[in-house]
């Protein structure tokens, strides 16, 4: 936008899932362009409770690409995962995406038990 802060929906987990988030990258165009401004990765039920308390990870330069190992990053159902651009320039074009495992809340999350 021309005034105030650019904010990207990058998703939210299908009901009865949860992701575990293994990498964010943002920027521009490319990795070869620079994009102006910083940007702020949140997981919250509502854009509007956008804040440090919701706050996942930053980066002060763009373009940027966060690496997350297991059990770090997770976005819950009902839950999205926001990436806020600020101090964007309004002609410049950002591009993010995001890599992530969905898992079934009913499953066992990769628990197992051994019994003899």
């Amino acid at each position: 936008p021309s005034s105030g802060n650019l904010v990207l929906t990058l998703g939210t987990p299908d009901r009865g899932t949860f992701w575990e988030v293994q990498s964010v990258v943002a920027g521009g165009t490319d990795v070869n362009v620079s994009a102006a401004g910083k940007a702020g990765l949140y997981v919250t039920a509502s854009p509007g409770a956008i804040g440090l308390n919701n706050c996942h990870d930053f980066a002060s330069t763009l373009p940027n690409v966060g690496f997350y190992g297991g059990r770090q990053l997770y976005v819950n159902d009902g839950e999205q995962l926001y990436l806020v651009i600020f101090g964007g320039s309004a002609g410049q074009t950002y591009v993010a995406n995001v890599s992530y495992t969905v898992f079934n809340v009913a499953s066992a999350n990769g628990n197992v038990a051994f019994t003899s």
